[in-house]
């Protein structure tokens, strides 16, 4: 991970990763798969209602005080005082409530969906049985639908009309500059209901102003939003911009009341933005441990930013010659830095053969069909699969023998002692026959 350890992980509970997380990943956030968490409440209680309360729990915002309460009152109406299960879970309860993790940036997810359903879509290409080579095609096909998609919205994202669905024109506009078309529909559906936000106080100093709002349904509910109206940053106390990175219906509520026409900095996070994809933003800065991990990712992002530039030069013969001439000033000049630098050269041994891996053998009975084709019944003359010795095809003298060894091969009289080699009177073809099929072997056929 170039030498920085993640902000949070998500996992379905297992004892020995929440182990090693701790030890490795020291200051790491770690969430328990919701998914997971919730199929093991209905496994230990089987209790549809208490399973429904307990995802609620797990899932809605609110505050640590406002989940203590209900979480207590809940296990007093379900008397599950000292239930084992419950009490395990409620000591593991910052790993699991949205009210102890929320503020943690997890990227609007709750559950191991991600690595599920990659995992659901290289199962459709890829199968424990396929080759090494098999594999490695499937993978690049896996691939290959991948980057097309990622193709299509940069399209639709580029040359698709906004057709503006909100009273705030000047944010909506701006929004669909900044974000691709995915992440600006969720940004304009917060933009939509910031109609249902109600400002129920405000209190103005010279540098900071502070906005009490809530909204129609839930009037119990206030969220705080802090400006900072000289450096126009925004902050809201729902913490949805510290946890998805998108903000808050709030926060539009406020950029709605000071007429500002363009989302602060502060409210756009650059890993949901259009730029993300421009790869001269990969970091330069050198690791305390240059690993071969972090030169694969940078000639990964080399080898994407030239791919741009080769198909707009390609199109022109004197771009495309003034390209192919700069590429080979570059290649030479930081070859010949590699070497003053003492860089390693690694080169591709000519000659080295990449072979499938020893296929070891399964545990459980033997294939049908391996033991049909084990089973089959011989000749016992020729030993061949087909027939019997009643139908065999050589048909040979008793004191015939037929010598085979390699190519060269003999038919004589068994009972011609001066002449063994002489023939008697077996068919060429049969000798052709022999020759193919029973290499250095000796067998006697009668006639």
């Amino acid at each position: 991970m170039g030498n920085q350890k993640p902000v949070s992980v998500i996992t379905n509970g297992d004892k020995a990763m929440s182990k090693a997380i701790k030890t490795v990943f020291t200051g790491c956030i770690h969430h328990i798969c919701c998914w997971h968490l919730g199929r093991n409440a209905q496994a230990n209680l089987k209790n549809e209602d208490f399973t429904r309360k307990f995802r609620d729990l797990m899932l809605t915002p609110m505050t640590v005080a406002e989940f203590e309460t209900q979480w207590s009152a809940v296990v007093v109406e379900f008397a599950l005082e000292h239930h084992a299960w419950v009490q395990k879970m409620y000591s593991k309860r910052c790993n699991w409530a949205e009210a102890y993790l929320r503020g943690t940036f997890f990227a609007g997810m709750r559950s191991t969906q991600r690595c599920e359903s990659m995992n659901a879509y290289l199962s459709r290409f890829v199968q424990h049985k396929l080759k090494l080579y098999e594999f490695v095609r499937q993978i690049n096909c896996a691939l290959r639908n991948i980057r097309t998609t990622e193709t299509s919205d940069e399209f639709k994202t580029k040359y698709s009309t906004l057709v503006i669905r909100t009273h705030l024109q000047s944010l909506e506009k701006h929004a669909a500059q900044l974000f691709p078309l995915r992440v600006f529909s969720k940004v304009r559906d917060e933009m939509l209901r910031k109609g249902a936000v109600i400002e129920v106080k405000t209190v103005k100093t010279v540098d900071v102003a502070l906005y009490t709002v809530t909204e129609f349904g839930t009037p119990t509910t206030c969220w705080n939003v802090i400006q900072n109206l000289q450096e126009n940053h925004i902050q809201c106390s729902c913490q949805m911009m510290e946890s998805v990175g998108l903000p808050c219906r709030h926060m539009f509520h406020v950029l709605k009341v000071e007429q500002i026409v363009k989302i602060p900095d502060n409210m756009v996070l650059r890993r949901w933005t259009k730029k993300v994809n421009e790869h001269n933003t990969c970091r330069t800065t050198k690791p305390k441990v240059d690993t071969e991990v972090s030169e694969v990712a940078r000639f990964s992002a080399l080898s994407a930013a030239c791919n741009k530039m080769c198909y707009n030069t390609a199109k022109n013969v004197e771009a495309y010659a003034n390209a192919l001439v700069e590429i080979n000033r570059l290649t030479l000049t930081y070859e010949q830095q590699s070497e003053r630098d003492g860089l390693p050269n690694k080169k591709l041994r000519m000659g080295t053969k990449l072979r499938n891996p020893v296929v070891v053998k399964t545990k459980g009975a033997m294939s049908k069909a391996k033991c049909v084709a084990e089973s089959s019944r011989k000749c016992g003359k020729c030993r061949q699969v087909g027939h019997t010795t009643q139908t065999c095809p050589i048909q040979g003298n008793d004191n015939t023998q037929l010598s085979v060894d390699g190519n060269c091969f003999a038919a004589f009289d068994s009972s011609n002692t001066q002449n063994p080699g002489a023939f008697a009177g077996v068919n060429p073809t049969l000798l052709g026959h022999a020759s193919n099929q029973f290499s250095n072997v000796f067998y006697w056929w009668p006639h």
